[in-house]
């Protein structure tokens, strides 16, 4: 039986793509490094850590960076962040994921949040919907990737659940491979070429979906 759903903030809950290059873009202006490709690098440096991205930028661009320069960077991407998370509203939300949380909440499941974009409250505090989630694990403070098995596992235990009893709504391929592999039942949530293979079910996106349609597509009746 279901009893806990865990959202990827990042491309489920909200576009954070968006606002991740954006503050890259501005970055790689500043420091004079090549600019991003988003077209064809959105595998390379969308879902990495900070650390790895900035790793990424620096690696193509050529340039030798010492220590000093590295945590100026870094100060710089988290003021670039931060001016963009201001700016977010409740009507960054995805189409209709405010709906299916609420219903999910309204049936008393167990609800958890697993990110690794910097400042994930305030995120969430931005769209006004931080009171809905029992756990919210802001992983990259953690010391493991975003696409941990791990993250998800520390998200289950806050809510206590296993994960035969849980619900992973994932974007990306990696994502939804690790949640697969520590046995939690995976919803993807884009391309269904994308994400059929790593995924027990997958839904283009949250419209007109009821929690019911989700537990008899899975077989979890």
């Amino acid at each position: 039986m279901i009893k806990a759903c865990i959202f990827n903030l990042e491309g489920v809950i909200i576009d954070t793509q968006r606002i991740f290059y954006e503050a890259l873009e501005e970055l790689a202006k500043k420091w004079e490094v090549a600019p991003i490709d988003r077209s064809s690098e959105s595998d390379v440096i969308y879902g990495e850590s900070r650390k790895k991205a900035l790793q990424a930028l620096i690696s193509r661009s050529g340039k030798i960076i010492d220590d000093a320069q590295r945590s100026g960077i870094m100060e710089a991407i988290d003021a670039e962040i931060a001016s963009h998370i201001a700016d977010i509203t409740p009507d960054d939300l995805e189409d209709d994921v405010f709906v299916f949380i609420k219903e999910l909440k309204n049936k008393g499941l167990n609800l958890g949040i697993v990110s690794a974009y910097p400042n994930t409250r305030k995120v969430l505090n931005r769209l006004q919907i931080t009171h809905l989630f029992h756990s919210i694990v802001e992983i990259e403070g953690g010391g493991f990737s975003s696409v941990s098995t791990r993250a998800y596992l520390m998200v289950a235990k806050e809510l206590g659940m296993s994960p035969d009893e849980t619900i992973v709504f994932e974007h990306t391929k990696d994502g939804a491979s690790a949640a697969g592999d520590a046995n939690f039942f995976v919803v993807g949530v884009g391309r269904a070429d994308d994400l059929q293979d790593e995924s027990d079910l997958v839904i283009p996106d949250f419209d007109s979906l009821r929690f019911r349609k989700i537990i008899s597509a899975l077989g979890t009746d």
